[in-house]
């Protein structure tokens, strides 16, 4: 029998992520568009009827009445503006008591003004089955992220709501936040975890969409006997830098790597729905940091960024020797790209902070990327077992069958 090994020597790839971006538009390039969703069995109560405002946003908002399954298309922003931004609930409407994933509309009730209108799920049977459904907001700028402020209160005691959100279609989650939906009064106040949760920072899929669910939670070991969902606010934040040079989560990163990335996009204002590039960035402010053990990776406290003049086109490549710290092998590293706009200094709130990036450097140890498949053959036949992996320098290898060595050789 022949035993093979196959060397692949260290290859690093740098590929621009392209996005195709979905079409909204936004309110001029220097604010973030806000929009407003309400949840509603009719337009004569809740904040449709009054434009009344929630926890962020302009005072008299405009907002976007919700009251079927049907997908709520080129929805408005706070401004009266239209937008490309789409909102369904994707579950299955019912009545008031339905089975497990059947939500209604309501209004009326004791809450009044803001909570006035909802949409609410029931928690069926005795004690009680939790009850879901799920939501799906679209038509965002995939690889965005955007603040999501999902409201839930209700007149009834033994009321409460858990939120979770997806950026990949539902692969993985978020943590679920509760509000338990429970008013003081009549008239309930805005209060984090009591009448609304927030998603920060969550971002849209390469779909342009952001997948949410929503479900009735227990209390005292029972299920709540309802699960409101009143209202939802969309905030745009202004487009970060996008695409980085090595990507996000990278591995096998060369030491002598440089890094770049593409500035942040706004609206053409001039072409409706479409977007460029954000002509106020004027430089790039990047901090890099050697992540700790078990360390906050969010935390840049203390770093010096480096700064780069803006050169007015895309990618923009920081090149290793300007780099704020010599890579090494073994490390990991978060990184962040902040943009000034119009001469905006580190830290000044005219300035458009980045998402955090990460990579791993290469390994100084050889690092196996592929074992051999098992592999059948018949008598006289020769199969080939492969192997697979990284090294920065000419290892030796060992073949081994059984705990005992069948042959080696220098590759």
């Amino acid at each position: 029998m022949i035993y093979e090994t196959r060397l692949f020597s260290e290859v690093i790839q740098m590929r621009r992520l392209w996005f195709l971006f979905a079409m909204m538009a936004w309110v001029g390039i220097t604010q973030a568009e806000i929009v407003n969703i309400d949840l509603t069995q009719n337009t004569s109560n809740g904040p449709t009827a009054n434009n009344l405002p929630g926890v962020i946003g302009k005072a008299s908002p405009t907002w976007n009445p919700v009251s079927n399954t049907d997908l709520a298309a080129d929805l408005l922003d706070e401004d009266g503006n239209a937008t490309a931004v789409d909102f369904q609930l994707t579950g299955t409407q019912g009545g008031d008591s339905g089975p497990v994933g059947v939500f209604a509309f309501g209004g009326g009730g004791v809450t009044t003004g803001f909570f006035n209108s909802y949409a609410f799920l029931s928690a069926s049977g005795d004690p009680g089955t939790a009850d879901s459904s799920t939501f799906t907001i679209s038509g965002l700028n995939p690889g965005q992220p955007y603040n999501l402020y999902l409201y839930a209160t209700w007149h009834w005691v033994d009321t409460g709501t858990e939120f979770r959100v997806s950026a990949d279609g539902g692969s993985t989650w978020s943590d679920w936040k509760l509000s338990d939906g429970v008013p003081s009064e009549a008239f309930a106040d805005f209060s984090e975890g009591n009448s609304y949760v927030v998603f920060a920072n969550a971002l849209a899929d390469g779909n342009g969409e952001i997948l949410g669910q929503w479900q009735t939670t227990l209390a005292g070991g029972s299920i709540r006997h309802r699960g409101p969902f009143n209202a939802l606010q969309i905030e745009s934040i202004l487009g970060p830098a996008l695409n980085p040079v090595p990507e996000n989560g990278a591995t096998a990163v060369a030491i002598t790597a440089d890094v770049s990335w593409d500035a942040g996009l706004v609206a053409d204002d001039q072409n409706p729905g479409s977007f460029i590039r954000n002509p106020d960035v004027t430089a790039h402010y990047v901090y890099i940091v050697e992540t700790e053990p078990d360390g906050d990776p969010n935390n840049f406290f203390g770093a010096v960024p480096v700064t780069m003049a803006d050169p007015g086109n895309d990618p923009v490549t920081l090149l290793n020797a300007n780099l704020p710290l010599t890579l090494q092998q073994d490390k990991e590293y978060h990184w962040r790209v902040d943009q000034s706009t119009n001469g905006s200094a580190p830290g000044d709130p005219n300035t458009i902070e980045g998402l955090v990036w990460s990579f791993q450097a290469i390994k100084s140890f050889p690092v196996v990327t592929s074992q051999p498949a098992n592999t059948s053959a018949f008598a006289g036949e020769s199969p080939a077992l492969v192997c697979e992996f990284t090294s920065v320098s000419t290892p030796s290898v060992e073949w081994f069958k059984d705990a005992v060595s069948i042959g080696n050789g220098s590759l």
